[in-house]
């Protein structure tokens, strides 16, 4: 496994879930995405960020989300089936659980941090998120993301 190396990125910037509104500044990112979002996500059930989704893909954005079979909600993610979001659900890849929380957009920025898409993810726990502005790092989280999808049902 290659190591994913921050250096030379174009522009960062980090948010803290007792200083922010999490969730809005996923959404206000997700709504300026012109080609495509990958999500790899291990707690799903934010109908706010659930909704951002398929506004995104009914802009004709291609969306894709894998997420952990056991820890996700059936009801966001079969409620995005039919939108024009394909889902699907993995395991870790040694049989153990799909930790990742990441979204790759327009393949060249990543959000990721320990942010989980959950309301007390939002409002009650010590959360962050990155925002990193950078293709060549966003190429790795791709390739990242594409195996996980290909080991996905």
């Amino acid at each position: 496994m290659v190591a994913l190396v921050a250096s030379g990125c174009r522009s960062h910037e980090a948010w803290f879930s007792e200083d922010e509104d999490l969730t809005a500044v996923i959404t206000a990112e997700f709504e300026v995405a012109a080609t495509s979002l990958d999500v790899a996500i291990y707690t799903f059930t934010s109908e706010p960020l659930r909704d951002a989704l398929i506004d995104a893909a009914s802009r004709g954005v291609t969306v894709r989300v894998v997420a952990d079979p056991w820890e996700a909600n059936d009801t966001i993610l079969n409620s995005l089936q039919g939108t024009g979001v394909e889902v699907r659900r993995t395991s870790g890849f040694g049989g153990g659980i799909m930790h990742n929380k990441f979204a790759i957009m327009d393949q060249q920025a990543i959000f990721t941090g320990s942010f989980n898409w959950t309301y007390a993810a939002d409002n009650e726990n010590d959360e962050n998120l990155l925002l990193i502005s950078d293709k060549a790092l966003a190429a790795q989280y791709q390739d990242v993301f594409d195996g996980i999808w290909k080991r996905a049902e």
